[in-house]
C-alpha cells in the first residue's frame, strides 16, 4: 500500500524556520489529496471484515491524512472543503513537528509512532509554547505568542483530533483532557474598527491606482471575506434590471451560496482592475475566468491576496495606523462593512443574512462594541450642563 511519508529529516526543515515553508506547502498538498483515500478505505474495509483493528497497522502521518479527509456526510458538498482541511493539516503538523524536536522522541526517524506514546505532560508544555514562543512576523516585528483566537483554534482541532484517535484505540488514553480551555473573551477579540472617514483615505489614496483602489473598494462595500473575492468569476456578477444594481454570486463557508451587492461605481472600478490585466470588460455568462487575477492572468491564492491587501494599507503610512493595536487586515473590512450597514439602519438579521453568517451571534459579535456606545446612558445626558 502507498504512504504517507511526509515527516522530513531534522536537517530538512524545523518548523519555526522561514524556509520550511515550501516543505509545508507540499506537504499540505499531499495530506488534503483525496488520491489515497479509497486505498486506505479499502483497506480498513478489509480488516474490519478480519476483525482486526485496521488502525493498529497505520502511521501517525496515515491517521492525520484519514482525519482530515474522514467523510461525515453521505452528501459530499457537506464534508469538509479543501481549504478547512488546509488549515487542519497545517495546525497538525505544527504540533506533530513540536512533538518531533522534542527530547523524548528523538532521535528523529522518516516513519515511526510516536502519538500513541504522547503523555498528558507533552499536551501541557505545548499550550504553553503556544503562549510563549517568539515568533518573527513578515515586516521584521517580533511577537511573542500566538493571538488567543489562533490558540483557541489549535486548540479546538487537535482536541478533535485526539478524540477520534481514542475512538479508534490508536492511543490508550484521552491524553486531550489535560487541555486548558482558550475559550475566547470579549476582552481577548482584536479590535478590528475602521471609521467611514478612514476607508475614505484609503480609497482616495489609491484612487489613480486601478488594482488597489478596485480590490479595497471591493472590501470596503460588500463585506465579503478575502476567500471568497479570490474565488469570484466573472460570470458571477449579473445586473437586475428590476432593482437596478449590480449582484455578484459568492459561495461562502459551507458552500452556502448568497449574492452582494456591487454598487455602480464599484463595478466600474473592477471594470478598469480587468482593463488593467487585460481581461474582458463585458459582462459574459459563459465567462467563468476569475473576476481578480495577478499580472500573470491567474487567480490570487487568498493568503497572498490578504497579505498584498494588509501591505498596500501600510504602505499610505497615515497618521492612524500608528496608534492602532492591530493591523488593518481584509478582515477589518469586513467588520466595518457591518459596523456601516448598521449606522445605516440596516437591522442585525438582514447584515446576519448579507455577511453569510450561520448564527447571528457572530454578526452580534460584529457589532458588539458599537451597540455597547451607541446605547450609552450617558448619551441621554445633556453636556451642556455641566
Amino acid at each position: 500500500m502507498n504512504k504517507l511519508i511526509f515527516i522530513p529529516t531534522q536537517k530538512d526543515i524545523t518548523f519555526y524556520d522561514k524556509e520550511a515553508e515550501k516543505a509545508i506547502r507540499r506537504v499540505i498538498k499531499k495530506m488534503v489529496s483525496l488520491d489515497l483515500y479509497p486505498v486506505y478505505m479499502e483497506r480498513i474495509e478489509h480488516s474490519e471484515r478480519e476483525r482486526i483493528n485496521p488502525y493498529l497497522s497505520f502511521q501517525d502521518g496515515d491517521m492525520m491524512y484519514l482525519f482530515i479527509n474522514q467523510k461525515t456526510h453521505a452528501n459530499d458538498i457537506k464534508n469538509r472543503t479543501e481549504q478547512t482541511k488546509k488549515e487542519y493539516a497545517r495546525d497538525l503538523l505544527h504540533f506533530y513537528f513540536f512533538l518531533r524536536q522534542h527530547e523524548d522522541f528523538q532521535p528523529l526517524k522518516k516513519e515511526s509512532r510516536i502519538l500513541p506514546d504522547i503523555e498528558k505532560r507533552h499536551i501541557r508544555e505545548y499550550q504553553g509554547m503556544l503562549q510563549t514562543v517568539r515568533r518573527e512576523q513578515k515586516n521584521g516585528v517580533v511577537r511573542v505568542g500566538y493571538s488567543p483566537a489562533t490558540r483557541n483554534r489549535k486548540i479546538n482541532v487537535l482536541k478533535s483530533f485526539f478524540t477520534w484517535l481514542a475512538s479508534v484505540k490508536y492511543i490508550p488514553e484521552e491524553v486531550h483532557s489535560v487541555f486548558l480551555s482558550e475559550e475566547l473573551r470579549d476582552e481577548d477579540r482584536p479590535v478590528r474598527e475602521l471609521s467611514y472617514e478612514e476607508v475614505k483615505m484609503l480609497l482616495d489614496y489609491y484612487k489613480d491606482h486601478p488594482i488597489n483602489y478596485a480590490l479595497l473598494s471591493i472590501l470596503a462595500t460588500t463585506g465579503l471575506r478575502v476567500q471568497e473575492i479570490a474565488k469570484l468569476k466573472w460570470n458571477d456578477i449579473h445586473y437586475d434590471t428590476h432593482i437596478g444594481k449590480y449582484f455578484v454570486r459568492v459561495m461562502g463557508k459551507g458552500r452556502k451560496e448568497r449574492e452582494a451587492i456591487l454598487f455602480h461605481n464599484v463595478f466600474e472600478r473592477i471594470r478598469a482592475f480587468r482593463l488593467r490585466r487585460r481581461q474582458p470588460i463585458e459582462l459574459n455568462p459563459d465567462d467563468s475566468s476569475p473576476i481578480f487575477t495577478t499580472n500573470k492572468g491567474k487567480a490570487y491564492d487568498y493568503k497572498y491576496l490578504s497579505e498584498y491587501i494588509t501591505r498596500i494599507v501600510e504602505q499610505t503610512k497615515f497618521p492612524f495606523l500608528k496608534h492602532r493595536a492591530s493591523r488593518i487586515t481584509p478582515h477589518t473590512f469586513r467588520h466595518y462593512f457591518a459596523a456601516e450597514c448598521l449606522r445605516s439602519g440596516a437591522n442585525t438579521s438582514y447584515i446576519q443574512q448579507t455577511l453569510g453568517h450561520s448564527d447571528i451571534r457572530t454578526t452580534q459579535i460584529y457589532l458588539d462594541r458599537i451597540l455597547k456606545r451607541e446605547n450609552n446612558a450617558a448619551l441621554k445626558i445633556d453636556e451642556d450642563k455641566y
